[in-house]
């Protein structure tokens, strides 16, 4: 369905230029999302929701066995829901500091930002009020510590989030106590759940369908838009809808992420797990922006966004005259290389952009420079298609 719509700051007449209709190679990933909020992906390392360590080991006991550790699961009081308890006894040789903790393996995905978890740490006696625990990733070459606390004890949750952005790849995860200095005394650290997060809003625009983004709530007037790099003429929109799709929902264009005008508005809930393609005027625009309207019960699930760009912005683009940054291609090998077949092509395109950027509308002349523009480029493709 195509409609009527004021174009940004170019409206281009209704019925006055019609694009072709995109194929699926036809579409472009764009360069990134923002969004009015992003739920978190969580990748859950430790729960303990089982009952079970989640494969934590006991790490480098103290060599002189002055310290032994041991690994529970308490589920009672402080302790409930389930919690991993580490117990660290240091009841023989003299003040000292030892190191004992908990490892295991994680493997960490480009796009995951935080770990997070929380910790409490007490002693039998409540006499020693030093504390030092350590949290840090081994890469068999490298490690990085992620956490260091050094202070008193923490006799309540101490919930942290560690940087992980810079890191992928498969590590060995160590969260260990480094002081233990009476002897006599039992030393008690408990972890809370363990996790990695990613915000999910990367997904719509990394050319898979197997991940969401989705608003952190399910209130109407949640948005993502996503940037296609530089102002472009675009027509079309290629979204891939998840499990949870919205009621009603409008697509909006801008040349600057903060004016808005409508393109497309749908009443009725699109097909959930599959592609939706959208077509609309043609219009000068930057960004697209997909408005929840309302979402129904639950936070929408959006897999991809991806934009469909004319053939003039994408030929002037190959050749240094467009917006856009990217050369088009059209399938897997077919480039635009022989546009010296019309040679005054390129200065047509220059000289309509340069009267398009002083303008505030598209008056007829231009409609029909960018009609015979398209015109020529159709028979361009047709030589193509033949060579």
């Amino acid at each position: 369905m195509r409609m009527p719509f004021k174009a940004g700051v170019w409206p281009i007449p209704k019925a006055r230029v019609k694009l072709p209709e995109p194929a699926t190679s036809d579409y472009i990933i764009p360069n990134n999302a923002t969004a009015s909020s992003s739920a978190i992906e969580e990748t859950i390392i430790g729960s303990f929701d089982d009952g079970t360590t989640e494969d934590f080991t006991i790490y480098e006991v103290d060599p002189d066995n002055y310290v032994t550790v041991s690994l529970s699961v308490l589920d009672s009081g402080y302790y409930s829901p389930k919690k991993l308890y580490i117990s660290i006894n240091s009841s023989t040789g003299s003040s000292n500091y030892y190191k004992a903790g908990v490892q295991k393996s994680i493997n960490i995905d480009p796009k995951d930002t935080t770990l997070e978890m929380a910790f409490a740490i007490t002693n039998s006696t409540g006499t020693d009020t030093s504390a030092r625990l350590i949290v840090e990733v081994d890469d068999g070459s490298n490690t990085t510590v992620l956490y260091d606390y050094h202070g008193q004890l923490v006799p309540t949750w101490k919930k942290i989030s560690m940087d992980v952005s810079s890191l992928a790849g498969t590590f060995t995860l160590r969260i260990y106590f480094y002081h233990i200095y009476a002897p006599g005394v039992t030393t008690n650290i408990s972890l809370d759940e363990i996790k990695l997060l990613r915000p999910t809003t990367p997904y719509v625009y990394d050319n898979e369908t197997t991940a969401f983004w989705k608003p952190t709530t399910s209130n109407s007037g949640e948005w993502i838009y996503v940037d296609a790099g530089a102002p472009k003429i675009i027509s079309g929109l290629r979204v891939y809808w998840g499990s949870n799709v919205p009621n009603a929902f409008t697509v909006e264009v801008s040349t600057d992420a903060t004016n808005w005008t409508p393109v497309y508005k749908q009443k009725s809930p699109p097909q959930p797990n599959s592609w939706q393609e959208i077509g609309f005027y043609a219009t000068y625009a930057r960004y697209i922006r997909i408005y929840l309207d309302d979402q129904g019960a639950n936070p929408v699930e959006i897999g991809e966004v991806q934009y469909y760009s004319s053939l003039v912005e994408r030929v002037a683009s190959e050749h240094g005259h467009g917006s856009g940054p990217e050369p088009w291609m059209r399938g897997a090998n077919v480039r635009l290389r022989y546009v010296s077949k019309f040679a005054n092509i390129q200065s047509r395109i220059s000289s309509l952009q340069r009267d398009l950027q002083k303008s505030r509308t598209v008056n007829v002349k231009h409609v029909q420079e960018l009609t015979g523009i398209v015109q020529d480029l159709k028979e361009l493709v047709k030589l193509l298609h033949m060579s």
